[in-house]
């Protein structure tokens, strides 16, 4: 009530009285029984008379088109509640505000369309909510806003940004196979129950900060210009985003879910290491060295054929650098049609891994073939070669294959550790058990 005045100055002191009752405290008007259920039926005669007085302060907006084409429903306090009896057609065709509301009963806004912007700011929900099949045409603002049961959003549709940010839910928050055009920004949101993502589209996700007890993130599928992808990078706002759904799946031993939001994690380390505002970081280049290495050569420890792949790959280029310097070993000689071969299929790899050509498996397909024709047709005598080159173990053995050439066979012995070494990771993300 301390807000009534400035809300509604323009009012006779008879209409003032008469909009009392939105304001006044519901607390009296039901009976809670063992379970902590509502019973309202004692304030039926009360809750008409609400219903009513609501349908006229919203019919006087309209008609003295106060507050710029707005509803503003700001500091009401509801009794249990359905707002399909308030709008035509179900739907809310200009602005409507709840900036600090407080909805005591249970609240339904299911199926309920939202052509304008909606503001749910510091509002609170004291009992279960319901946006159950509701659209959200414009911004869904509810910033700050306390649930205090369980609030579902069941196939909602959110046409632009959702704004969940330092809102608490103290039950669960079902937000299952609801549709996200833009952001669903949660940051520094809390969900002390279940929060539920199953069969998700999202365009842009931001989570950084948000904190839930258990949660549900399977199916979760990308939106990228109206049309349904696989998740990516540019579908995260921040890898902090994309790490707390990651820690969620390997809380669960779901590796191969984990290894999805893992890829996605690095791919926007990669970008904060790029930007800007890191230029001054010391060692940002010595990070992106490792992080580069990781993603060519095994997409960050998820594809082992692909480092297998390019393992064959190093050992053909490193072969013929090697005889391209020492051409007389075992009458194995250096042939610059050959080396041009492995140049352009290593250009060929990195070719279709830049532009992202459909499906990992057409790339590896790809190259497997290349390398393949590459062996049969000519490279016979030098496959023994390129496994001594190759082996790191020959360092440790009285092995002259680099005899006079020591520092660069340092230099391919410890690139194929670094390459051997990611075939393990990758084979161990699909075989290890917690």
């Amino acid at each position: 009530m301390e807000n009534y005045n400035s809300f509604f100055q323009i009012l006779e002191s008879e209409e003032k009285k008469e909009f009392e009752i939105l304001f006044e405290d519901k607390t009296t008007w039901y009976d809670t029984d063992q379970a902590g259920k509502q019973n309202w039926d004692k304030s039926k005669d009360k809750i008409a008379k609400f219903d009513k007085i609501l349908k006229d302060f919203i019919e006087f907006q309209v008609d003295t088109q106060t507050n710029n084409d707005m509803y503003n429903l700001s500091y009401i306090i509801f009794p249990y509640i359905n707002f399909q009896a308030y709008f035509e057609n179900n739907t809310i065709n200009r602005d409507i505000s709840f900036e600090n509301a407080i909805f005591q009963g249970v609240t339904f806004f299911t199926n309920i369309s939202f052509i304008c912007n909606a503001n749910f700011k510091y509002t609170t929900f004291s009992n279960i909510v319901m946006f159950s099949d509701s659209i959200f045409q414009k911004n869904a603002d509810f910033y700050n806003a306390t649930f205090k049961s369980d609030a579902t959003f069941l196939s909602a549709t959110f046409k632009e940004n959702a704004y969940f940010s330092f809102s608490k839910f103290e039950g669960d928050a079902i937000f299952a196979s609801a549709k996200f055009y833009k952001t669903f920004n949660c940051l520094n949101t809390f969900i002390k129950k279940f929060f539920l993502m199953d069969d998700v589209i999202i365009h842009g996700i931001k989570f950084n900060g948000l904190v839930h007890g258990n949660a549900s993130y399977l199916k979760v599928i990308g939106l990228n210009n109206n049309k349904v992808q696989s998740l990516n990078k540019n579908h995260f706002a921040n890898k902090e985003s994309a790490r707390l759904i990651k820690a969620h799946f390997e809380k669960q031993n779901n590796i191969t879910e984990a290894n999805k939001y893992f890829v996605i994690e690095q791919e926007k380390y990669i970008e904060e290491l790029k930007n800007n505002e890191n230029r001054t970081d010391d060692n940002r280049v010595r990070k992106l060295i490792p992080l580069y290495f990781n993603k060519i050569v095994s997409h960050f420890g998820t594809d082992w054929v692909r480092a297998i792949l390019i393992l064959l790959l190093w050992g053909i280029i490193a072969d013929n650098i090697f005889l391209l310097t020492k051409n007389n070993d075992n009458n194995l000689v250096f042939n610059w049609k050959y080396f041009g071969f492995s140049l352009i299929v290593a250009l060929s790899y990195i070719t279709t891994y830049g532009h992202n050509v459909k499906g990992k498996i057409l790339k590896e397909l790809f190259l497997g073939l290349l390398l393949f024709v590459y062996i049969i047709f000519a490279f016979n005598d030098n496959l023994n070669h390129i496994v001594k080159l190759l082996n790191p173990i020959n360092a440790f053995k009285d092995d002259d294959i680099f005899e006079g050439y020591e520092a660069f066979g340092a230099f391919v012995r410890v690139i194929s550790a670094t390459i051997i070494y990611q075939i393990i990771v990758a084979f161990r993300q699909f075989t290890r058990r917690g």
